[in-house]
Parts: C-alpha cells; sequence; structure tokens
C-alpha cells in the first residue's frame, strides 16, 4: 500500500476532522439530554407513587347536606282549583218605566242594604196616587147612600110597603160598592208602591260595580239592569276533588264537619284567606268523576273576589307526633326504601326505612329512623356505606307543615 500523499489530500484529511468531531460532540449531547430527561420523568412517576398509595389508604371526606329527624304533627290536604262565588248577586232592574233624577253612589263602594242608590222621576206616580185616592172617597161615598137606603129598604119590607125584589136589588148595589172599594184600595195601594219602586235602594249588603245608566236615561222595566251588586262579605270557594278521595273526606266530616279550608294564589306560594268546609254537592258528575264542595270565607279584608280563580287546600287528617324528615332524604333500591343515616364518627349508614303520609316536602317515617338522627339530603349520589362525610345542615321545613 502505498502511504505517500500529496499535499492537497493531506489538507482535504485535516479540514474533514473537525467536521467529525463536532458531530461526535452532538449526538454525545443528544444522548445525554435523552437520558437526563428520561430519568427526570421516571423520577416524577416514581415520586407519585407513594402519594397514590396513601390516597388509597385514607379516603376523603364528603361534603353533604344534612337535616335531623324530628317528632312532629303530619297534616295531609287535599288540593283542588277553587272558584271564589258569592252567595247573593243581585242586578238592579226598575220595577217602573221612568227617567232617571239621580244617582247616589259611587262604582265600586261597598253599600249598605237600605242604601239609596237610584231615584227615578216620582211626579207621574205621584199623581196616580191621589187619583186613586179621589176615587176611593168618592166609591166610599156612594156606598154609604147605598147603604144607608138599603137600611130604609129593609123597613119597608117588612112593612110590606114595597116589593121584596125592590130590596134584593138595593142589597146586590151595596155588595157592588164593596167590591169597587176593594179595587179601589187596590189602585191605591199600587200607586204606593209604584211611588216607593221610583226610590231604589240596595237588597243587600255588597260592593256595587259599575253604572250602566246615566241620569237623564229613560228606563223600565224591561232595561237589561242599573247596576249590580255582589255580596263579598262573606264569600263562597267551590272546588271539586276526585271521588276516590270522598270516603276520606266524609270520614274526616264525620269528626269535624267544618274542616279547615285555605285559598292561596295561582302560584301556590302566597295564602289568600282561611275558612271552613260548608257543603257538598249531593251527587258526583258522571262526566268527570269528581265532587263539588263548597268552602266558607269571611273575608273580611276583601282580598277574595267573586270569579277568582285559587287553589284551594283542605285539611282532612293529622299523623301526630309522626318522625319527620325531608323527602329528599329517601333513596330506592331494588330491596325498598333507604335513607343514609350519619353516625358519631361522620361515615354514613344505609338504613332500610318504612315511609308514611308525604306534605309539604316531608315524610313521616313508620319504621327504621328515630327523633334527633341525622339524615342526609343532598349529594347523595357520591355516597356508599361507610363514607366519609362533612356536615352542612339543610334548612329545616317541618315547622312549615304544621301551618
Amino acid at each position: 500500500m502505498n502511504l505517500d500523499t500529496s499535499p492537497t489530500e493531506r489538507q482535504s484529511t485535516e479540514m474533514d476532522r473537525p467536521v467529525t468531531m463536532s458531530r461526535r460532540w452532538f449526538w454525545l449531547v443528544l444522548v445525554v439530554m435523552i437520558a437526563a430527561g428520561a430519568y427526570f420523568v421516571m423520577g416524577r412517576i416514581g415520586g407519585r407513587a407513594p402519594a397514590a398509595e396513601t390516597s388509597a389508604g385514607h379516603q376523603h371526606s364528603i361534603p353533604v347536606e344534612v337535616a335531623t329527624a324530628q317528632i312532629g304533627d303530619l297534616n295531609h290536604y287535599l288540593t283542588a282549583l277553587g272558584s271564589v262565588t258569592a252567595f247573593y248577586t243581585v242586578t238592579l232592574i226598575p220595577r217602573i218605566a221612568g227617567e232617571v233624577m239621580q244617582v247616589g253612589f259611587k262604582e265600586g263602594q261597598f253599600v249598605k242594604k237600605g242604601q239609596f242608590l237610584i231615584q227615578i222621576d216620582p211626579r207621574p206616580y205621584q199623581v196616580q196616587l191621589e187619583q186613586a185616592m179621589g176615587q176611593l172617597a168618592k166609591d166610599r161615598a156612594t156606598l154609604q147612600i147605598d147603604s144607608l137606603t138599603l137600611s130604609r129598604y129593609r123597613v119597608l119590607v117588612e112593612r110590606q110597603v114595597i116589593a121584596r125584589q125592590e130590596y134584593d136589588q138595593e142589597a146586590a148595589t151595596v155588595k157592588e160598592d164593596q167590591a169597587t172599594l176593594m179595587s179601589d184600595q187596590a189602585t191605591l195601594d199600587t200607586a204606593k208602591l209604584d211611588l216607593i219602586y221610583c226610590r231604589i235602594t240596595s237588597p243587600i249588603d255588597g260592593r256595587i260595580g259599575l253604572r250602566i245608566v246615566d241620569p237623564g236615561n229613560y228606563v223600565q222595566p224591561t232595561s237589561t239592569g242599573l247596576a249590580v251588586i255582589t255580596q263579598v262579605q262573606p264569600i263562597a270557594v267551590t272546588f271539586s276533588i276526585p271521588e276516590d278521595n270522598l270516603e276520606e273526606v266524609l270520614s274526616a266530616m264525620r269528626a269535624n264537619p267544618k274542616l279547615p279550608v285555605q285559598a292561596y294564589d295561582r302560584s301556590f306560594n302566597k295564602m289568600i284567606s282561611s275558612g271552613q268546609l260548608l257543603a257538598l254537592n249531593s251527587q258526583i258528575s258522571q262526566s268527570t268523576g269528581t265532587i263539588e264542595f263548597k268552602a266558607l270565607f269571611n273575608n273580611s279584608d276583601g282580598k277574595l273576589f267573586p270569579n277568582q280563580f285559587v287553589n284551594v287546600r283542605m285539611l282532612v287528617s293529622t299523623q301526630p307526633h309522626a318522625v319527620l324528615i325531608p323527602v329528599a332524604a329517601l333513596q330506592h333500591n331494588p330491596q325498598g326504601t333507604f335513607v343514609y343515616v350519619v353516625n358519631s364518627s361522620h361515615s354514613v349508614e344505609a338504613r332500610t326505612v318504612t315511609p308514611g303520609s308525604t306534605e309539604g316536602g316531608l315524610v313521616a317515617i313508620n319504621k327504621g329512623l328515630s327523633a334527633g338522627e341525622v339524615v342526609v339530603t343532598n349529594g347523595l349520589d357520591r355516597l356508599h356505606q361507610g363514607t366519609k362525610v362533612v356536615l352542612q345542615m339543610a334548612q329545616n321545613t317541618t315547622s312549615e307543615n304544621s301551618q
């Protein structure tokens, strides 16, 4: 082999040597960086393992809302949609014809029985009254004369001075005069009554509505009406319940015929007034399968208006001294109904219970729970037997049901 090289070849070899060294350093640095990265990643993974083992060995507490079981009376209500109905509604229709002279009320005001409302022109009827009085006086005088004549005829017929026929004719004339007086008296009474009808007064206590006829108008008995008066104190509310609840209501009525009834607004959030059951219908509606009830409300504050729709709540029974918890605490599984009870170590126990009646967000527990025990009402989806919990008291709704 020829080891001699030319100057040009030696120069080329010397120039390639730094390039080769640079590549070697690049790969060496790359390998070191990969090794350092792998070491860092393994260190992170290795550092997490004890924390994971610690978490597995120690369970975090879960925040939940709880409520305490309490002893109380659970009221059972029936609810329905009701309509406010007035006991008396009167439309003022004139009994005589005439011009409206005066209106003595303000629209929408409360009026008393006998209070003056409308005056119809009385002058024509005053004239008729005077005519009737004059005719009665005239016919009374005629009767007096004919009665005297009959007395004379009686003496003459006994002495046989006149024929019996003349006496009988005079007796018939007296009877005719007496009948005429009776007719005159009826005419006089009618005229007096018409004069009374000219002054219209309120037949009941109540609220009068808007005026239909203004002064100056001519009215007559065929008119549609002058105003409407509605009794609002007291007032009634009618409502219907399903026939399936009839036996329950009848049983409650035997113990207390005047069951408490409450009227609420449409949203069922605010109670408008309270009253008592008054009566029930004599038959069940075949078309709806319901029976109608009527409740009495004093309505002293005037909050109930005729034809107003309200929600009705009627108390039919009370379960005394029941163990009460919120309905939200109840859970269900194939084995039945259960609740999560929090023990003294702040862990939960799934306990089977027997629920009873439910009302107003509360349920009576007939078996399986005692007063004073704490049950979970919110955060139930993350719980199981023995789960540790952090307690947050829920709002107590027990008092709401006793209202």
